[in-house]
């Protein structure tokens, strides 16, 4: 029986690329090392993290009262959506149905009126 060109059992895998994996992988641990030792130790660096700290603290301080007024805001945007819906839905309600019959009440007044023939200059 002849072999089959490509064989379906695993080969294994050869020890260069095993290597050279364990080189390149080595080699990223070893630079992380050292840009961590270097942003550690780095006056510099320990310099500008310092300050930029202060800075965040400044600026937190600064906005502490609006922090308060914010957290308050999204306390009390509920209740003051909820009140303008009603307030709306009260509107709508009385446009519909409450002004009818005084509506109804000033078409019959200007009916009454215009139906009664009365001279121009004692028009009101």
């Amino acid at each position: 029986m002849p072999e089959p060109i490509y064989s379906t059992t695993p080969r294994p895998l050869p020890r260069v690329l095993i290597a050279l994996g364990l080189f390149v992988a080595g080699l990223a641990l070893a630079l992380l090392l050292v840009l961590s030792l270097r942003d550690t130790l780095d006056p510099l660096a320990r310099a500008e993290r310092e300050a930029a700290r202060w800075r965040a603290e400044q600026l937190d301080a600064q906005l502490a009262p609006l922090d308060l007024v914010v957290a308050a805001g999204w306390r009390l945007l509920p209740l003051v959506l909820a009140t303008g819906a009603g307030g709306v839905a009260l509107s709508v309600a009385y446009r519909r149905w409450g002004g009818h019959q005084y509506t109804r009440a000033a078409h019959v007044t200007r009916a009454l009126e215009a139906s009664t023939a009365t001279p121009p200059c004692r028009r009101r």
